[in-house]
């Protein structure tokens, strides 16, 4: 059985808590199921640390580029992590586990 819930709080905690903190990722090889890219809420290099140097070089060369990618990354985390979304889908999760159990 998939479930969305479980499967966002796989996400790194260093990703959330820059997230929160409106602060763009960058990542060097994670990007679970391309969100950082999709949401252009930050970057992954997929292992090139070149790539990755030249995108934060660029990143922080544009202040409104930063503070958007910021506001999404917060959004994102307002709207996936946010503890009271979090504990309902951990309630209806035991629910869906209990019924299927019987």
């Amino acid at each position: 059985m998939r479930c969305p819930a479980l499967a966002a709080w796989r996400l790194s905690p260093r990703f959330v808590q820059a997230a929160i903190a409106a602060t763009p990722i960058a990542s060097l090889e994670a990007d679970p199921n391309g969100l950082l890219e999709a949401r252009e809420i930050g970057y992954c290099a997929h292992g090139d640390l070149d790539a990755l140097v030249a995108w934060i070089g660029s990143a922080l060369a544009d202040e409104d580029r930063l503070r958007d990618m910021g506001a999404r990354a917060f959004a994102y985390a307002r709207e996936t992590h946010d503890e009271n979304r979090v504990i309902e889908a951990f309630k209806r999760m035991v629910r869906e586990v209990a019924v299927a159990r019987g």
